[in-house]
């Protein structure tokens, strides 16, 4: 269990990771990119990022390619935002749980409409 000063470390941290990744990165394969989670290891040496995207024609690879290739920006410009007092490594890590989540609630309404055909 995290203790107060590391939840609020991550709080800090994520909201400087979403400006950088969800406003400021400049690439192409990354503009639906949407952080979904910061975690910080409890030696605080590394930063998991898990993120998503809605752009059916950039692939999970090619995003994740891009934000590796980002990685040393994003690193310094966390430094020069001193939000802490040493930047830990960044890992960026693609969330498939929000993907299978909405394929299930596709999978949900559709079975909502067909039933609701039936009764009609």
């Amino acid at each position: 269990m995290p203790t107060i000063r590391q939840a609020r470390l991550v709080g800090l941290v994520r909201t400087e990771i979403v400006a950088l990744v969800e406003q400021e990165l400049q690439d192409p394969a990354l503009e639906t990119v949407r952080v979904r989670g910061v975690e910080l290891s409890r030696d605080r040496r590394i930063i998991r990022v898990k993120v998503t995207h809605d752009d059916e024609a950039v692939s999970e690879e090619n995003v994740l390619q891009a934000l590796r290739r980002s990685r040393g920006w994003c690193r310094r410009e966390l430094a020069e935002r001193q939000v802490m007092q040493r930047v830990p490594d960044l890992r960026f890590d693609y969330d498939r749980d929000a993907r299978s989540a909405r394929r299930v609630l596709d999978l949900l309404d559709s079975l909502d409409l067909d039933h609701a055909d039936d009764d009609a």
